[in-house]
């Protein structure tokens, strides 16, 4: 959704800074990534990257990595990493867990100037091997004679082992006469059988990891040897937003027990008085009708697969009146402060010092929301063309703000606000962030 020329035009644009510009990389506070948690089965090999965290370009990390928790019956330390911890080549580490249960690690990280926040990593040890899980799909529907077709793919084990499948008869309807033997591909996670007679059929599917079975899943097949009519599934019923311009219909929710193809008919069987909105295609699954009069709106939709009609399903679709719409409530985010050094010869007057650098910064407007769940469009802005907003329609954007002059040794402080605007489709939201960087006399 784009910001309407009418809202852009009204955006106020709001800049207080101080002193001007330099060309130096902007530095930025080391970041540390201990990596995703860990399951591991006891006596297997845990292999640790911090290769993800994140430093200044033109910069060099080290990496120290701590046992913040580990289980009671272990006697693994820090030692187990060696004298490598806390250097560069321990940005990937192993070691093998004693002890089944919970640990817990961080790694912090150094770029030679500033130490990073700790960043945790959980590892799960287990030691018993776990039974796997069958699972054997929703039930099922079919005509007498024709193939049913079964599905084990759902099924699992814990640890990760292969599996091995085995379907069976659990109950068959009095008049069948087949067996286990009737099973297609039996063994497989996917087989099949051919009904000899209506009824329920019950059948049952075990796996195995080569150690230990799973509880039987059982799963339904309900046979016919009439055409069953297909059922009609229109949707839940729902209220716009005001900004949507059109409703959306879905039919795929309807079926037919036979898994026999579907034709669609919709019809709007009630409209606000007045209105002469009509469907885009009453023979899709998905038609759409653009509304003109607030209101509700009733559709039926009837299915038929084969020649044979289902019954027919309702969902009725409101319109809010017009003027409803709520504003939406921007979020630009929490303001930031930053501190630089430069470099600066001399003293007393004759103090000379390099401008403070360009600051690299981040906004995040994208916890802004709409009361009405609309989508939302959004802008930055800025008077001062100087602050550099990459991407100012985005609600994530980057920021570099512009060099200024060391006024005072003992510290210059300068700041620029920027104001966020997150719009719908009528109305708009505002927020502001302050940026602001400190800069001090680097230190000899």
């Amino acid at each position: 959704m784009y910001l309407p020329r009418r809202l852009l035009s009204a955006l106020p644009l709001v800049l207080a800074a101080c002193n001007a510009s330099s060309d130096e990389s902007p530095y930025v506070t080391p970041t540390a990534d201990a990596g995703a948690d860990v399951v591991v089965e006891l006596g297997a090999r845990v292999d640790l990257d911090g290769g993800g965290s994140t430093v200044t370009p033109g910069m060099d990390l080290t990496y120290q990595w701590t046992f913040v928790q580990t289980p009671a019956d272990s006697s693994i330390g820090n030692a187990v990493f060696g004298a490598a911890n806390g250097t560069r080549a321990a940005h990937a580490v192993h070691f093998t867990p004693d002890a089944a249960g919970t640990w817990v690690l961080s790694l912090s990280v150094s770029d030679g100037q500033t130490v990073s926040a700790q960043d945790l990593v959980a590892l799960t040890v287990y030691d018993d091997n776990l039974p796997p899980v069958a699972r054997c799909g929703d039930a099922l529907h079919g005509q007498v004679g024709e193939l049913l077709f079964l599905s084990g793919d759902g099924s699992l084990d814990p640890e990760g082992h292969p599996l091995t499948w085995r379907w069976s008869f659990a109950e068959l309807p009095a008049a069948s006469a087949l067996s286990e033997g009737d099973v297609y591909d039996r063994f497989s996670s996917e087989a099949s059988f051919v009904p000899d007679t209506s009824g329920v059929y019950v059948l049952a599917l075990a796996v195995s990891d080569g150690q230990l079975e799973s509880d039987s899943c059982l799963v339904s097949a309900a046979v016919s040897d009439e055409d069953l009519r297909p059922i009609a599934d229109a949707g839940p019923s729902l209220r716009l937003s005001p900004c949507d311009d059109a409703m959306e219909l879905n039919g795929y929710g309807s079926w037919d027990p036979e898994g026999a193809p579907l034709s669609w008919l919709w019809s709007l069987s009630r409209a606000p008085t007045g209105s002469t909105s009509t469907l885009s295609d009453p023979t899709s699954p998905t038609p759409s009708l653009s509304w003109d009069l607030p209101g509700d709106y009733l559709f039926t939709l009837q299915v038929s697969a084969g020649g044979q009609p289902s019954a027919p399903d309702m969902v009725t679709i409101t319109v809010p009146p017009l003027g409803t719409d709520q504003a939406p409530v921007a979020r630009a985010g929490i303001d930031q402060v930053v501190e630089v050094s430069t470099r600066c010869t001399g003293a007393g007057e004759n103090l000379a010092c390099a401008p403070c650098p360009s600051v690299h910064f981040e906004v995040d407007a994208t916890g802004s929301s709409d009361p009405d769940g609309d989508t939302l469009s959004y802008a930055w802005a800025a008077s001062d063309p100087s602050v550099q907003i990459a991407t100012p329609d985005l609600g994530w954007t980057q920021v570099d703000t512009p060099p200024f002059s060391l006024s005072d040794p003992a510290g210059t402080l300068a700041s620029w606000t920027l104001e966020l605007a997150a719009a719908d489709c009528e109305a708009i939201g505002r927020d502001q962030v302050t940026l602001t960087v400190t800069c001090v006399q680097e230190a000899p």
